[in-house]
Parts: structure tokens; sequence; C-alpha cells
């Protein structure tokens, strides 16, 4: 990735966030602000950094609602692909460190997705509270990593943490598990002109509440992201060069 694209990226976040602040009022007549600002922002990053994504299973983002979608977690950049494809009705639920990253982490806020401090389980639990709240009271779908955390490893997945699962079971919601290509392996790419990648991301059928605990839901879960994420392939990371 050239410093000049870096850079041009960096101002587009920076004068996007500010500009989504202004819409945040239109929150208080009711208006679903976080999907628009959110695909916007991410799909023109992508755009900038020439990376294309390639959606499968599309139609399963929306065929149960409110659920809990539960995405692999590679990259910084993650936000973005998966932002991309972010259904509406949806919030995330993110890191508390976002908040520092100046004016997109008080639009992530503003937006009403929900902030999570892992290190202090009490506020970890007021955030799942939260969660749970905004899906029965609005009924909005959550987003968000099991993992808790970028896997650097080798291993397709982290252990997952168990927030996700024990929030199914408290609202009684499905869990759609969403895979993607190894968006960390772009940084290895030379995002000329000419060139550009492609991240493939999947879209894996619901997994009820019913019949599991959360603790089997997990394991059930992780185990068909671990084969979903073999099937895409060694090389998920598509470089493709204009003729």
């Amino acid at each position: 990735m050239t410093p000049f694209r870096l850079i041009l990226v960096s101002i587009w976040i920076l004068f996007g966030s500010i500009a989504g602040l202004f819409l945040l009022p239109l929150r208080l007549f009711g208006v679903d602000v976080n999907w628009p600002v959110v695909r916007i922002l991410s799909s023109v990053t992508l755009k900038l950094l020439r990376i294309e994504i390639e959606l499968q299973n599309a139609e399963l983002l929306t065929k149960e609602t409110p659920c809990i979608f539960v995405a692999n977690h590679r990259s910084a950049l993650d936000i973005f692909t998966m932002g991309s494809i972010v259904p509406p009705k949806t919030i995330a639920i993110g890191k508390r460190e976002l908040i520092f990253i100046p004016f997109f982490g008080l639009l992530f806020w503003g937006l009403g997705n929900i902030l999570i401090n892992r290190q202090k389980r009490k506020e970890a639990l007021n955030s799942l509270e939260k969660a749970e709240f905004t899906v029965k009271k609005t009924g909005k779908s959550i987003w968000l990593f099991p993992e808790g955390t970028r896997n650097r490893t080798d291993q397709p997945l982290l252990p997952f943490k168990k927030g996700a699962f024990y929030l199914a079971a408290s609202t009684g919601v499905s869990i759609v598990p969403v895979v993607a290509s190894d968006v960390s392996k772009i940084r290895q790419i030379r995002m000329w002109k000419s060139s550009k990648a492609t991240v493939v991301i999947k879209v894996l059928p619901a997994i009820s509440i019913n019949n599991h605990s959360p603790n089997d839901l997990k394991i059930k879960v992780a185990e068909q992201m671990k084969e979903a994420l073999l099937g895409l392939g060694n090389s998920p990371i598509k470089r493709t060069v204009r003729p």
C-alpha cells in the first residue's frame, strides 16, 4: 500500500467521520443513521484501498432478524470490510479503545454502537446487558467479534469469548456466523493503480440457541466457522490486474 493511498484513506476517514457526526441528531426522530453512515464510510474506504468484496450467501444477512452476527477478526481493516456489508437495523459491539480514535470513535459511539471493556468484567457485563436490551426492545441485531481481539496467529480462529452466546441465550435469537478471508495479507500486496484485491466474505446459515447451552453453541459455531475459513482456500486474498 503506497504512502499516498494511506494518507488519502486517513483523510477520508477523518472528514467522513466529522460529516457523519452532523447526522446524529436524526436518531432523535427514529432514523437508522448507523446503517447508511457505516456503509458509506466503509465502501469509500475500500474503494480508496482498491479492495473489492466478494459476498457469498448475501441473502442470509437478512433472513433472520434480529440476530447475533459473529465474525472472525484478523485486521483493523475488518471494521470496513464487514461494515460494507452490514445490514440495516444492526449495531456493533467494539472495544473501548475505539473511542480514542479522533472523531471516528465518537461517531461509532454516537451512532448507537456499544463499547466494551473486556479488561473489567463488571463493565463488560454492563455492555452485554445494554446489547440484550437493544435486541429485545428495538429489534436490532448485534454484530461482534467473539475472539475479542485480532488473530495474529496461524490458526483460523482464536478461542471465543462466551458473551455472544450468552447474549443469544438471554434474547432467544439465533447466531449468524460470518467468515472473511485474511484481510491482513493485503499489506503484502502492492496496491498500484493497475491492481486491486478481493476479500471473500461468506455468511453461514443461522444457528438457533434451541436445544443448545451457551457453551455448546459456542463450540458448534467455532467448528462451523473454522470449516468455512478452511474452505475459502489457502490464498483467500485475490490479486487481479486490469487489462
